[in-house]
């Protein structure tokens, strides 16, 4: 009787150990899915920040490429006016 009872009790807390690893592990296996969940969504906001960026760079690039044309077509425009007055 008595060794039943320490079997009995054995058992008890065994299958006590075994539900505490079970549920530790799957609070580990949420913990890891959310954190998982995280990484993904902050990769995303990086992907779409770095598109955002290079959008500007883009766009600097081409007003600054615009400008400069603007400056060169003004530029030749003063040549050929002066050319004209200071040839007559």
């Amino acid at each position: 009787m008595y060794n039943q009872q320490l079997y009995f009790t054995w058992l008890c807390v065994h299958f006590s150990r075994i539900k505490e690893h079970d549920e530790l592990r799957e609070k580990e296996m949420e913990q890891d899915k959310n954190e998982g969940e995280e990484l993904r969504k902050l990769a995303q906001l990086h992907r779409w920040e770095e598109e955002k960026l290079e959008e500007m760079r883009r766009k600097e690039k081409a007003a600054v490429m615009q400008s400069h044309k603007d400056h060169m077509n003004n530029k030749w425009v003063l040549i050929l006016f002066s050319s004209r007055y200071v040839s007559s």
